[in-house]
């Protein structure tokens, strides 16, 4: 096992990535297009919904699939390499079939209580199944990532999405919609076949036989303890993206209303907060692909070298990891930070997204480290302790913003920003 291994596929990842922000970009010109603001406004309110149920459903899932995947592969245990994804499967359907059982029961009376219109039935089922399908593919997606196979998903990543943008596309020009709710609809719906399409390929090569239906219920020996293993890695996990992407998604409620406090108008303070999160930070974060793609590598890398008692060349993987943060991401960003204003200008015609833009820069550098720390505690199975950590810098920054905010304006979440992500490391 050679280093090169680490950097072909974090290079790798860091150019599909790259493609697939193209593709969304593209994708998201043509919906705009085709269906106007306010659907665009209703599917904005969905998405950071489905997406924090989503992770709190199979983030933790995902990760114990990666991991004990190396783990399995290095051991040469055949048998439960074999398994695991099915066992995974399994124990998400009980987290999934309760959360269904909630959903139906509450998913009605809320958006009657916030839309003048009743949603379509076929709306009720829509977001579980592209919940489901996506669980799939994504445990799918990471027993590759594990097994350092890494152009599958990779290949899978992008005909997903040009699916996505075929569905889509065609149920909106093939079926009428007279209503936003429709066209949501008709959106998710293109959504779950690309889903679909992606979690029963990514199925058929991993087993590399014909398709059997993924809520098998795992008989063989050893399940037990096999469960025990996964769920003490994905709990902690869990919880704690549940409750970082619940904050998230809050923070798009709290932080205007925190503004208008302070003495903005809605206008205003909606006007700013847009430029911060969707304008600024956006931007910054460009280099960061390299980092989202370096610890999805490293995590099974580390893993292996640990079954196998590589000491050596663990210190070079985390000092190879470090190294580039500091010869890349690093200056990339203060470069980026540097010519805000101008850029902010150029891609948004807004020069008030270089506001702020160098002490949020620091925050970004500081993050990269974190994420790079972390998934090493991950690989090291110290996942209760490091969802301790994110826990209590995601604390730290929501105390200051909520306390701080009306006095400091956007200069509170800043801060907090800067200094959770220095506590994190």
């Amino acid at each position: 096992m050679k280093s090169t291994s680490l950097l072909g596929s974090t290079l790798q990842l860091t150019l599909i990535s790259l493609l697939s922000q193209l593709l969304y970009f593209l994708y998201q010109v043509i919906l705009s297009r085709m269906v106007g603001t306010e659907v665009l406004g209703l599917i904005h309110m969905v998405m950071p919904v489905y997406h924090t149920l989503l992770s709190f459903l199979t983030s933790g899932f995902a990760l114990a699939v990666c991991q004990l995947s190396s783990e399995y592969q290095s051991k040469h245990n055949h048998q439960a390499l074999g398994q695991l994804v099915d066992h995974t499967t399994h124990l998400f359907s009980y987290a999934f079939l309760l959360f269904g059982l909630l959903f139906l029961l509450g998913y009605r009376l809320l958006v009657e209580q916030y839309l003048k219109q009743p949603p379509p039935l076929l709306l009720l089922f829509a977001i579980p199944m592209l919940i489901f399908f996506t669980a799939q593919e994504i445990f799918n997606k990471h027993y590759f990532y594990g097994t350092n196979k890494v152009h599958i998903p990779a290949a899978i990543q992008i005909t997903e999405q040009l699916v996505r943008m075929a569905a889509v596309i065609l149920l909106l020009l093939l079926f009428p919609h007279s209503s936003p709710l429709e066209t949501v609809l008709l959106i998710l719906l293109g959504m779950l076949v690309s889903e679909i399409y992606s979690s029963l390929h990514l199925i058929y090569l991993r087993k590399q036989q014909p398709i059997t239906f993924p809520f098998a219920f795992p008989t063989r020996q050893g399940g037990r303890q096999m469960n025990h293993t996964i769920l003490r890695i994905a709990l902690p996990i869990s919880l704690t993206s549940f409750l970082c992407q619940s904050i998230s998604t809050l923070n798009s409620v709290i932080i205007p209303n925190l503004l208008v406090r302070s003495g903005l108008t809605q206008t205003v303070a909606l006007q700013r907060y847009g430029i911060l999160f969707g304008m600024t930070l956006p931007l910054l974060m460009l280099p960061f692909s390299l980092i989202n793609a370096l610890s999805i590598v490293l995590l099974p890398y580390l893993s292996r070298c640990k079954v196998l008692n590589e000491h050596k060349q663990i210190n070079h993987a985390l000092k190879g990891s470090l190294l580039s943060i500091l010869l890349f991401v690093a200056p990339a960003t203060l470069l980026i930070a540097g010519s805000g204003t101008r850029l902010g200008a150029l891609f948004y015609n807004q020069p008030a997204a270089g506001d702020f833009i160098l002490p949020l820069a620091v925050g970004v550098i500081l993050s990269a480290f974190e994420v790079v720390t972390e998934t090493a505690l991950n690989a090291f199975h110290h996942q209760t302790s490091n969802a301790c950590i994110t826990l209590l810098s995601t604390l730290l920054q929501v105390y200051i913003t909520l306390v701080y905010t009306v006095s400091l304006g956007l200069r509170a979440y800043i801060t907090g920003f800067m200094l959770s992500s220095a506590l994190g490391c």
